[in-house]
């Protein structure tokens, strides 16, 4: 039921913005779901999450009863107006993964699901308050919050939190931006309607090689996401309506959410206000290119305050201090100033070419401030700086080529662009001639050199994009994997299918948007209309051809991915608990619901990597789990082992005492020891874990006597309250 509720308000708020703003149908759902997003961040940052949420869903109620009631506009006419193929398809689309999702039970399954995003998810739901604001075990709370609390707003009203409605917030947001392309379809365009149903149902299927084999619309890493929102932004100004301004302030919520989702995002959100400044520039007006005068006078005028914004917005990664940032504002409104002296009379209102130049630089304004906005808010919550820490080279060393570290990191990004695939057609030099050419063809059928100029630069802004990207993602493995004597590049194609996501998603979009400019509107035979409509038909024969070429490539390419794994409605595909988390879950599953957040536990597992820790810290939420000692696999003293990359940590029984001492903790659960801790630790425990290699995994409850910690097994939850009724208040 609540998802259902958090639709119907989605489409709520999507109707006023169609019927009071002009905003196209098809685009509002995006629109909507990026401003109810932005609106929670905001109160959850100020610690009123669950007021902020009820407001917005009283909001939503609102919507109709204002539309009818006080503007007084015809229900029938709004209703026939709002209805159309795109918002069909997102109502389809979200229900179809709803029933996939749920009847699936789709579960977490890999390592970041446990250590942040999944785990962010839970426990926002279970305190109704961001994740910053109060103390918890979740390891590295300095994400931003989008994704988490769009999860908590699609189940704001169930009891309990549910794993598969993570997804489904991802696969909404997925849907919204999709249902953007059908912005200039009607119900006549039955043959582009099922293309484009086609390309937005199925085309994400083409990066699975950069998804580190998840299942696509089953994982709650933001990487797939943060790449298809920046693609809603950038089709949101192409495609949400003939107006400027609406469509201006229909890009800055996208904008938002994009920033909100992973730092990464700010740099992504510039790539789209760039293309979108150049689109101003050129669309409105194309004779300013042709050697009028008019271009290069606008030009020479603004070039001093544009310098010094663009200089602003590459420093904003570099600087350290954030106090120092506070002074971008002083050369910002210097930029500013520049910009409006240049008008006489500084009249913005009436000079309507200043105030759409001014445009992407009010966009560069917004973006900044709530990344600053976000930094600042977690820097107070939590008393710690969330600046990047200090690098040994400097901006220009490296850029000189004096940091050997980043010189063989781009050595290594060279070649794997050359040979890394991330796309299913080619390695990554493929897909980027293919994404920069598509506009570019497109824009070349139309026959009308002001189109074809203005995609094709379209087109290089955003191939330029990926190669600031590309850098960006080089220069941030320089700074955190240099100390590492044997260099890799972890997760590399799942980074670079971010990009990808989007100009992918953007090269297709721009492909109709030119075949818009060229589709003929006179009444004449079919023949006839297919001859004037030649962009139209290419934009559905290369989109058509990119998805069967994705079903063809998954059936003859085991490599790529097995047929059984390929689409979501499989039952092969496994999206419920991996065999891991089912043998964690299974053995504490007795003690779960008796757990209480005053409980301090240490989770006990060697020779692991982490992984089992961070899903038992998920599990036994809303307890808190302590790190463990050290990297947490016990040796004796004196033992030589590496210290950088061994998870071996020297552990004594006082040692070890000590520790949980000082964690205060009072529950430890023993899953997975070693030879060295059964010999020399095993009499602290009552019961001398004599039936461990029984497979016996239970809790413990530690005792302190002063001299020394003992440890009692708990073989139910039962048992579990009794402990807490002795240690506890009934109100903790």
């Amino acid at each position: 039921m609540d998802f259902f509720l958090s639709l119907i308000s989605i489409l709520f708020i999507s109707l006023l913005l169609h019927a009071r703003f002009k905003l196209n149908a098809a685009s509002s759902m995006l629109v909507s779901i990026s401003s109810i997003t932005l609106v929670l961040c905001f109160f959850g940052m100020i610690d009123l999450l669950y007021f902020g949420t009820l407001s917005v869903y009283i909001f939503a109620l609102l919507c109709p009863i204002y539309l009818l009631a006080v503007k007084k506009i015809n229900p029938k006419s709004v209703i026939s107006g709002f209805i159309t193929p795109g918002v069909v398809f997102f109502v389809f689309f979200s229900l179809l993964l709803y029933y996939l999702l749920m009847t699936k039970n789709a579960a977490f399954r890999v390592w970041d699901e446990f250590s942040f995003w999944g785990t962010a998810a839970k426990i926002v739901k279970q305190n109704n308050r961001l994740y910053t604001l109060f103390k918890s075990s979740i390891k590295n709370n300095s994400y931003a919050p989008a994704l988490p609390l769009f999860s908590y707003y699609l189940q704001f009203f169930s009891k309990t939190f549910s794993e598969y409605k993570v997804y489904l917030s991802y696969g909404i947001s997925i849907a919204a931006t999709m249902s953007v392309l059908f912005s200039n379809l009607s119900w006549k365009n039955f043959i582009s309607t099922t293309i484009l149903s086609l390309f937005g149902l199925v085309s994400l299927y083409s990066l699975r090689l950069g998804m580190e084999g998840m299942p696509l619309y089953a994982t709650s890493y933001a990487d797939m996401q943060i790449g298809v929102i920046f693609a809603g932004a950038v089709l949101v100004w192409f495609f949400s309506g003939e107006s400027l301004e609406v469509r201006f302030f229909s890009m800055i919520p996208v904008l938002g959410m994009l920033v909100y989702i992973k730092d990464i995002g700010l740099v992504l959100a510039m790539i789209a206000i760039g293309a979108v400044a150049i689109d101003i520039l050129l669309s409105e007006d194309i004779a300013k290119l042709t050697g009028t005068g008019t271009f290069y006078k606008i030009f020479y005028d603004y070039s001093l305050p544009l310098s010094i914004l663009i200089l602003i917005l590459i420093s904003t990664f570099f600087i350290d201090s954030i106090y120092f940032r506070l002074f971008i504002l002083i050369p910002l409104l210097m930029s500013v100033f520049l910009f409006l002296r240049n008008k006489k009379g500084l009249s913005i209102p009436r000079s309507k070419s200043v105030f759409k130049i001014i445009f992407p630089l009010v966009l560069s304004l917004f973006v900044i401030s709530i990344y600053f906005l976000w930094n600042t808010h977690f820097s107070l919550t939590n008393q710690i700086s969330r600046e990047p820490k200090v690098y040994e080279y400097t901006i220009f060393q490296i850029i000189t080529g004096k940091d050997a570290y980043f010189n063989e990191v781009l050595r290594i990004f060279r070649e794997n662009f050359r040979l890394v695939q991330v796309v299913h057609l080619g390695p990554l030099s493929t897909s980027f001639i293919l994404f920069l050419l598509l506009p570019i063809l497109s824009g070349l059928i139309t026959f009308k050199h002001k189109s074809f100029l203005r995609f094709t630069l379209l087109s290089v802004v955003f191939a330029a994009g990926f190669i600031v990207y590309y850098l960006f993602l080089a220069y941030l493995y320089t700074t955190q994997f240099y100390h590492y004597d044997n260099f890799w590049l972890p997760s590399f194609p799942r980074y670079v299918m971010t990009y990808f996501a989007g100009w992918m998603i953007i090269s297709f979009g721009l492909v109709f948007r030119a075949a818009e400019e060229t589709k003929s509107k006179n009444k004449c035979g079919f023949f006839e209309k297919i001859k004037l409509n030649k962009n139209t038909l290419f934009a559905g024969a290369i989109t058509l051809s990119y998805v069967f070429s994705i079903f063809f490539y998954a059936k003859n390419s085991p490599n790529y991915v097995h047929p059984d794994q390929y689409l979501l409605t499989s039952n092969k595909v496994r999206v419920s608990m991996d065999q891991n988390r089912q043998n964690i879950t299974y053995r504490t599953s007795r003690y779960i619901d008796y757990l209480l957040p005053s409980d301090r536990i240490y989770f006990l597992c060697m020779e692991s990597d982490g992984g089992e820790w961070f899903i038992a810290n998920y599990e036994f939420m809303p307890a808190f789990t302590v790190d463990t000692l050290g990297k947490g696999n016990f040796v004796p003293p004196g033992t030589d082992y590496d210290k950088v990359y061994s998870y071996d940590v020297e552990a004594t029984v006082e040692s070890f005492s000590e520790y949980l001492r000082n964690n205060e903790v009072n529950l430890l659960f023993v899953y997975q020891v070693n030879a060295y801790f059964l010999e020399e630790f095993s009499d602290m425990f009552e019961d001398g874990l004599n039936d461990y290699y029984d497979g016996s995994r239970k809790f413990y409850h530690v005792t302190d006597d002063g001299e020394k910690l003992s440890f009692s097994p708990i073989y139910s939850g039962e048992q579990l309250d009794e402990i807490h009724g002795r240690t506890v208040s009934p109100t903790a």
